[in-house]
């Protein structure tokens, strides 16, 4: 059965590749994300199924434009996939209140907000799919604001998951290790960094996007219909211990 999947953080990255996914699939994405990116891709490519809301979820007044454009399509959206996401690298003593607000406005609060709006839409079961990181569940250098949304949309989303139950809505989560996306390939420029990065994964590697993807698309499917409030790691042993070579 075809379903609408509404995706935040759709022109680039995990969102870019999750959308790109549930398209290949016969699904229908309705994508979300302040600029355009690489969305213009898969526009070209699904012309009849891909559309692109283009909103600052910074701003209080995407909300109702985006729930009034899920009303216009005229069917509800099925799976809401939660993968905007932001972040800084700074001393925590250096930190602003101003970045601070922005790094949450965008990984936690927009989660939330765009979770109201996807339910208050629902005509039935639903599944909310939240990206947070392996920054959720451990600290890291230089990232208080990172790390602390992260964990913040950890606990977000046992709590939804714990009251949209009742409604027939599954919420989860992906926490990922380090992801080779336009959001981390600074890492990337530079070898020794980079041996340091794979060394820290017992697969001694980082993942694609299409990876997390794919983790998303299971929790998002039926052959998870008795998940919910569940964080599932994909993070090639990040997190499994230390790697001491």
């Amino acid at each position: 059965m075809t379903r609408t999947i509404l995706i935040s953080g759709a022109a680039s990255g995990i969102g870019h590749a999750t959308a790109e996914l549930f398209l290949q699939g016969g699904d229908t994405v309705v994508g979300i994300d302040r600029a355009e990116g690489r969305a213009g891709e898969l526009a070209t490519r699904y012309p009849e199924t891909f559309s692109l809301v283009q909103a600052d979820l910074l701003e209080p007044a995407a909300y109702p434009a985006i729930g009034e454009y899920l009303r216009k399509l005229g069917r509800p959206a099925d799976v809401l996939v939660n993968c905007a996401g932001i972040r800084e690298i700074r001393p925590a003593l250096e930190l602003s209140l101003d970045e601070w607000n922005r790094v949450f406005g965008v990984n936690v609060t927009a989660a939330f907000l765009l979770s109201q709006v996807f339910v208050r839409q629902l005509a039935g079961t639903g599944s909310i799919v939240n990206v947070s990181s392996v920054s959720g569940l451990l600290a890291e250098p230089q990232r208080a604001a990172y790390v602390s949304s992260k964990h913040a949309l950890i606990g977000l989303t046992k709590q939804l998951a714990m009251e949209f139950g009742e409604l027939g809505i599954r919420v989860n989560a992906v926490a990922p290790g380090v992801v080779r996306t336009e959001l981390t390939e600074s890492y990337f420029s530079d070898p020794e960094q980079v041996a340091l990065i794979n060394a820290a994964h017992a697969l001694g590697r980082v993942a694609s996007p299409h990876e997390i993807a794919r983790a998303i698309r299971f929790l998002a499917s039926d052959d998870a219909s008795f998940m919910t409030g569940t964080i599932m790691t994909v993070d090639g042993g990040w997190t499994a211990g230390k790697v001491i070579k």
